[in-house]
């Protein structure tokens, strides 16, 4: 144990004298701050400690302790700012255990060891009293049975959305491998027109157009392509083809959505890439 962290844990426990009710329920009140601080950072990461520092807590050392971790101090920092103020301020009695409570809270806080590390350290500082032991231990019962609901719970809700991913990822890769049935004339001049322009073009510059307009406008002109012009953009970057295997999400639910486009919509991506290339290709040759 750090040695400034032990010096505050001899002078606590000899400070603290239990002497009724009020003194047992802020020990165990502090406990329970540790382990929902503990939860929090484990279910949601240690930023969301600053909405527990303002709204759930009015104890102004956890406070300053959990100001500190979502500021983005070490532990040695923590500990050497929050020692100092112990030792300045000299908390008495019930005080100066909540104290050493917070603290050594903080650390498992702040590296996110298992719920059941945590409560075997907090453990650690009760020998003061059996009484305040098998209140420890009825209360930490109640509060690991909740963290294993909510890991079955959150297990379940993964297994869900693994399951939805895959629906989804083979729904966008069999529109990709699709053709729609094109009424617009205008739309279909257009697309002859690109792909006979995509036909000429050097696989590098084909990447540059792709890389300027981003994988939405290159999805929907995908879309209505001939599997001649699809092959030489894939040819040229099939990057963003497969972005979804990253998972970028967004990307699977736009080309879900493409077969809901209107024929004016993919007409106006085919304008905007068709722009981008003679914008392209009139620079290189300046």
């Amino acid at each position: 144990m750090n040695k400034m962290l032990e010096d505050v844990r001899r002078d606590a426990i000899k400070k603290f004298k239990p002497a009724g009710e009020e003194d047992k329920k802020r020990f165990m009140n502090a406990v329970i701050s540790v382990l929902e601080c503990h939860t929090i950072s484990w279910m949601e990461g240690l930023l969301v400690l600053e909405g527990y520092a303002e709204e759930k807590t009015d104890d102004q050392y956890l406070k300053r302790i959990l100001y500190l971790i979502v500021d983005g101090r070490e532990f040695q920092c923590i500990i050497e700012i929050m020692t100092e103020e112990y030792w300045i301020k000299e908390p008495q009695g019930t005080k100066a255990m909540v104290f050493l409570i917070y603290l050594l809270g903080a650390y498992y806080v702040l590296y996110v060891y298992s719920l059941e590390t945590t409560v075997e350290s907090l453990r650690t500082v009760i020998v003061f009293s059996e009484e305040y032991l098998v209140e420890f231990d009825k209360l930490v019962g109640k509060i690991v049975d909740q963290k294993k609901e909510i890991e079955k719970q959150r297990e379940k809700e993964m297994q869900a959305w693994r399951l939805e991913c895959d629906v989804k990822d083979k729904e966008a890769e069999k529109i990709l491998h699709s053709h729609p049935v094109i009424t617009n004339f205008e739309l279909f001049e257009m697309i002859q027109a690109l792909e006979e322009e995509i036909g000429k073009l050097p696989n590098l510059f084909i990447q540059k157009v792709i890389n300027e307009m981003g994988f939405q406008i290159v999805s929907d002109c995908f879309y209505v392509f001939s599997d001649q012009a699809r092959q030489k953009i894939l040819e040229s970057d099939d990057s963003f083809i497969f972005l979804w295997k990253k998972n970028e999400r967004y990307v699977v639910d736009y080309v879900i959505g493409i077969k809901e486009h209107e024929e004016e919509e993919l007409l106006g991506s085919l304008f905007v890439m068709s722009g981008t290339v003679k914008r392209l290709y009139k620079q290189e040759k300046q």
